[in-house]
């Protein structure tokens, strides 16, 4: 958390703090995972084919997130 590693303690955020590009609050607000994007699954073969359900012959998957028009961001892949 940006106040924990800064030491500096923070009330709650005004509209000077939401205007305010460098205050803590949209430092935050902008390091935050969005919280309303879809979770996308991508199953792939040992040749690093993507698959289809049924996920037949798979090794590794993979979990993103996209938010509008940005690149998709991996949150998880396993193994």
């Amino acid at each position: 958390m940006i106040t924990q590693a800064s030491g500096i303690s923070v009330g709650s955020a005004t509209n000077a703090d939401a205007a305010n590009p460098n205050s803590v609050y949209m430092q935050s607000h902008n390091a935050a995972t969005p919280q309303n994007m879809i979770i996308n699954e991508n199953v792939y073969d040992a040749q690093g084919n993507q698959l289809q359900s049924p996920f037949t012959g798979a090794t590794r998957v993979d979990y993103t997130v996209q938010q509008g028009t940005k690149a998709p961001q991996t949150i998880m892949t396993y193994p």
